[in-house]
């Protein structure tokens, strides 16, 4: 699972060209730099720097490839934890925000304000790893948005639709065109696959079979959204995107819907009993006036 830690290692070697450096910027060994750039390595599936002894650390075509994303991606989680340490009331809710739809949350985090978005909420992004319905269970006062192929309600907690769409199987046009002419295998494809580490209830294995695409090795795929469509983009993989996450990919030409049918998946907004019913309203409000543009 790629983490945010292993992202700002990266980004901190890459900026400084230097391991040693790194280290002593974020307070860390230079083992500890190397062990977390080597685990971001295997989960993407190459080198990210040319290391030559005695000289200063390079980027690798690789790297310099994902290097805008990443970059991209920590200053947009710095801007939240920013915003969350600037909160003027500590027990403003807090709003559990997974991999999936940090990218989407990022971009429109000024706009949720301008739609209504209490003052001080306060995001917080979470590993795909962590079950966002248990963690607002055992915090009073959060939320979380949660995607869910059964619907928005939730035992013991709040909880409301913000929105219902597809989700389908998308991949390069590179990819379809090799799959369609024979020129790659099903097994040869790459599915940058979710559920190795998150809960999720939707069936992506109807979505590969849709596809004829059983037999694809799935790999784990990173966990923020950005890096996800980084590598789909370039040929990279497969993988399974809320339609209009990616409609304007489509439009352009730079993905290319592989399932022949979809699945029906709601984004839905939980919280925590003690969330007042008519701030968890508005805060839902918010997201949908928000959602409405896409």
């Amino acid at each position: 699972m790629t983490t945010t830690r292993q992202i700002e290692i990266f980004v901190t070697v890459a900026e400084l060209e230097s391991v040693r450096l790194a280290a002593e910027h974020l307070d860390v060994s230079q083992p500890t730099v190397s062990k977390h750039l080597k685990a971001l390595e295997a989960n993407i599936g190459g080198r990210l720097f040319e290391r030559n002894r005695g000289q200063r650390v390079k980027l690798s075509p690789l790297g310099r490839q994902l290097l805008d994303d990443a970059q991209f991606s920590l200053a947009a989680r710095h801007r939240i934890e920013n915003a969350t340490r600037l909160a003027v009331q500590s027990n403003n809710p807090v709003i559990y925000v997974r991999g999936f739809m940090s990218d989407w949350v990022k971009q429109q985090y000024e706009g949720l304000q301008l739609a209504g978005l209490p003052a001080g909420t306060r995001f917080k992004l979470i590993d795909d790893s962590e079950d966002p319905i248990d963690m607002v269970r055992k915090t009073p006062g959060s939320m979380s948005l949660y995607r869910s192929a059964r619907g928005s309600r939730v035992d013991g907690l709040r909880s409301s639709i913000l929105r219902t769409e597809t989700l389908s199987l998308f991949a390069a046009p590179s990819v379809a065109s090799a799959l369609k002419s024979g020129g790659m295998l099903p097994s040869e494809v790459r599915f940058l696959d979710y559920s190795k580490r998150a809960n999720t209830d939707f069936s992506d294995g109807r979505l590969l079979a849709s596809a004829g695409l059983e037999q694809a090795k799935r790999v784990e795929a990173p966990q923020f959204i950005e890096l996800v469509t980084k590598q789909v983009l370039q040929g990279n993989g497969a993988a399974v995107f809320f339609d209009w996450h990616q409609r304007a990919a489509v439009e352009a030409g730079e993905l290319v819907r592989l399932s022949k049918d979809c699945e029906l998946a709601h984004l839905c907004l939980i919280a925590h009993k003690s969330v007042d019913k008519a701030s968890f309203d508005r805060v839902a409000q918010s997201f949908v006036t928000r959602l409405e543009l896409v």
